[in-house]
């Protein structure tokens, strides 16, 4: 039970930080920016490569 709520938490603050980046970006050059989804893709699949290729913890990776 206590995996799933860090797992939550952990999942929950890469949308949040996602949706607050992409927010700052709209709000000061008004102009959605699609390739920040671009990046935070590639960086989900980097540390899904990490964790399961090397091991690493999601959180670090």
């Amino acid at each position: 039970m206590m995996q799933l709520v860090v797992n939550g938490i952990v999942f929950g603050s890469i949308i949040a930080l996602t949706a607050i980046g992409l927010s700052m970006i709209y709000s000061i050059l008004n102009f959605a920016n699609f390739a920040h989804g671009d990046f935070v893709t590639l960086s989900a699949y980097f540390a899904f490569l990490f964790n399961v290729m090397l091991g690493i913890n999601l959180v670090v990776a």
